[in-house]
């Protein structure tokens, strides 16, 4: 094996791990989820033509907030069309 392709293998190696370290990380933070789905855009999110606002604070509540808002889309995909990006 050459020296570049053992090169190449090493990095990839390495990228993996670094991918499986972002992901354990990620699995370890819990997002609490309401038991009925909420009407409207969830607390802290702001939609306007050609700009998303969310408001958080801390990391598990961003990803709470982002959830809710693409469950929300997933079942109304109509209030995407409501908001119009200006042209």
């Amino acid at each position: 094996m050459t020296v570049a392709l053992e090169q190449r293998r090493h990095d990839t190696v390495i990228d993996r791990i670094v991918e499986w370290k972002a992901e354990t990380a990620a699995r370890a933070i819990k997002i609490v989820l309401p038991d009925r789905p909420s009407v409207g855009l969830p607390d802290g999110i702001s939609l306007q033509p050609g700009l998303l606002t969310v408001s958080f604070a801390s990391e598990q509540q961003l990803l709470e907030r982002l959830f809710l808002l693409a469950r929300l889309l997933a079942t109304e995909p109509q209030m995407l069309s409501s908001v119009s990006v200006p042209r």
